[in-house]
């Protein structure tokens, strides 16, 4: 037994012993009454048997009294007052053994009752004793998991002191990945943004190249229109055009008017910045135009007149080029993210993405 399984016991039994005062001190004056009764009673009971050998004693005297009442008449008269006598201290007696009766009766009723009361606090005590071995018995229940309650606390606290020892280290290299992280993701951004620069150049220069190229082919088409204007042959409708081209094998082309376009018909803002690509429908009543605003704008054509009908979200970076597939009403698109998406005309919603694309 250790020092604090002794200290508690010695306090479960002085809180017993002061219990057991407060519980017996409303019941002091019933067992002191009971005590004082019972000697009470042993008293009375030697007085009635007293009383009664007494009255024993009085009846053999007046017996005694009634065969001498033959001698004289002085004799007589002396045992006549003394049998009166007698017959009253007799009578006397005999009132006050039944007034004992009746005491004792009252007395056992009495003590019947503090009986009575006695075994029920006795009960109870017992009852009580009965709770205090039990709560005993729960007291050693709680004691031995108290024990094992602070077995686990203690390996909890061992298991949390290695978590906390791995968490350390796991941040540690959680820091290092994170540098590593942002370190590849600068250099993927510098990357990707010389990409993108380059990716600019070449359309810069081959939008330069197109536009001298278109100059060139429109300079050269004016050209020839003016010299067709002035080199024309007569041709006869009812010629065989075989046999006139036999007979004329320096006839090259037909005159016709053609006016050259000079002037744009109709100007509108379609995105915001530059604009990379454009994609007409087969009908020809729609169009979708993709710039740097990374997104592709759908457009009807009305009395001569854009209408704004719908925008294609999703794109990373600027819209490169677009395609339209007027059959199962989709519109792919290229972004220099090195992505292609696909949307659905009807709903405008982003069906498919493909990322890490080279472009060419």
């Amino acid at each position: 037994m250790t020092v604090i399984d002794s200290l508690i016991r010695n306090e479960i039994l002085n809180s017993i012993k002061e219990r057991n005062k407060s519980e017996s001190r409303p019941h002091y004056h019933i067992i002191k009454s009971h005590s004082k009764l019972a000697e009470l009673n042993i008293t009375l009971k030697q007085e009635i048997n007293e009383l009664k050998m007494d009255n024993q004693r009085l009846i053999q005297e007046n017996l005694e009294l009634r065969k001498s009442s033959g001698s004289g008449i002085t004799t007589t008269t002396l045992s006549v007052d003394k049998y009166q006598l007698f017959e009253e201290k007799l009578l006397k007696a005999q009132e006050e053994v039944i007034d004992l009766q009746k005491r004792l009766v009252d007395q056992t009723q009495q003590v019947i009752s503090l009986n009575k009361t006695l075994k029920e606090k006795d009960d109870e005590l017992s009852t009580k004793e009965v709770k205090i071995l039990e709560l005993e018995n729960k007291i050693e229940t709680l004691k031995t998991i108290n024990k094992e309650l602070e077995n686990k606390i203690a390996a909890c606290e061992e298991q949390l002191k290695v978590w906390k020892d791995e968490k350390v280290e796991i941040e540690l290299q959680y820091n290092c990945l994170l540098q590593k992280f942002n370190k590849a993701k600068e250099e993927y951004q510098q990357i990707l943004n010389a990409s993108l620069r380059f990716r600019e150049e070449q359309i810069e220069k081959m939008n330069k190249f197109n536009e001298l190229e278109a100059e060139r082919i429109q300079l050269k088409l004016k050209e020839e229109l003016l010299k067709a204007q002035t080199d024309f042959t007569h041709v006869n409708l009812n010629d065989n055009p075989m046999s006139a081209a036999a007979s004329n094998q320096s006839l090259k082309m037909h005159a016709y008017s053609i006016p050259l376009v000079n002037k744009a018909v109709y100007k509108f803002d379609c995105n915001e910045g530059e604009v990379n690509a454009i994609k007409y429908h087969r009908n020809g009543k729609y169009f979708a135009t993709g710039g740097g605003d990374r997104k592709i704008k759908l457009w009807e054509l009305k009395d001569g007149k854009t209408e704004h009908i719908g925008s294609l979200i999703g794109s990373n970076a600027s819209v490169a080029s677009i395609d339209i597939d007027s059959e199962n009403n989709l519109i792919a698109g290229t972004s220099f993210d090195f992505a292609c998406r696909l949307w659905s005309m009807n709903d405008h919603r982003l069906r498919v993405t493909q990322n890490n694309l080279m472009l060419s």
